[in-house]
């Protein structure tokens, strides 16, 4: 369960548990646009609400 991984990464600063299904690492993550996260390495974005998209964009302004 993902709840087993959320606490496993308690003490890295760059994995957050964004949604209740959802943990990223953001060290990974190279831009948040369009209702869409892009990473590193990576083709394709993971398609997220624009709720979630607000969240994810405070989250990487705050690791700056």
């Amino acid at each position: 369960q993902l709840g087993t991984f959320s606490e496993l990464i308690d003490g890295f600063d760059y994995f957050q548990r964004v949604h209740r299904s959802l943990i990223l690492n953001f060290r990974n993550v190279k831009a948040c646009k369009n209702s869409s996260v892009h990473f590193y390495k990576s083709q394709k974005p993971l398609e997220v609400s624009q709720l979630l998209e607000v969240k994810v964009k405070k989250i990487l302004k705050g690791n700056e």
